[in-house]
């Protein structure tokens, strides 16, 4: 590692939680002091986010009220997750936390225990993601993926290709759809 990475880089990584990035990125003998220095800097990053995007703990908060379960399936570490949870007063709004894995996108199996563990069919699920490897995952296991397009990062164009009919310009827009037939 020399110090630069490419976007390409970066995107290679993705699916990983930050201990699998970093461990991919960087030379053994750097890794614990390339963790540690991410988590200070993750934390310093979340006063330019400080809250959740508008509308979701609502959003949230109206699923459970409907006794629907909601559950967090994130690419994110354990440690990662829990400061963004604890910045956001979010740290009960889930039922259940499935948090990322350093040597593989778990989501596609995340997906699967949350059928068992609830007893559900893949067709009783829908997963919200943001990105275009969300809906990959969301195939393999079979579940309907909602696209949320309303961050600024978000790669609205490729979100559209591959997912054209359930891509979500707002949170608004999701709520409207999630609860147009009740």
């Amino acid at each position: 590692f020399n110090g630069q990475l490419s976007e390409q880089d970066v995107i290679q990584t993705f699916g990983l939680n930050e201990e699998g990035m970093i461990r991919k990125m960087v030379d053994e003998e750097y890794r614990e002091k390339a963790l540690s220095d991410f988590y200070i800097q993750y934390q310093k990053a979340h006063s330019a986010c400080p809250a959740p995007f508008e509308g979701i703990k609502e959003l949230i908060a109206e699923l459970k009220s409907r006794n629907i379960t909601v559950v967090l399936i994130t690419g994110k570490g354990e440690k990662s997750c829990q400061i963004t949870l604890e910045r956001f007063g979010m740290k009960n709004s889930f039922d259940f936390i499935e948090t990322g894995a350093p040597d593989r996108n778990i989501k596609p199996e995340a997906l699967a225990v949350i059928q068992c563990k609830y007893n559900l069919f893949p067709y009783e699920l829908v997963y919200i993601g943001d990105t275009v490897s969300d809906i990959i995952s969301c195939n393999q296991a079979r579940v309907q993926c909602l696209s949320a397009s309303w961050a600024k990062s978000a790669d609205t164009d490729r979100l559209l290709e591959h997912n054209q009919a359930f891509v979500f310009h707002t949170v608004k827009s999701l709520k409207e759809y999630l609860f147009q037939s009740q």
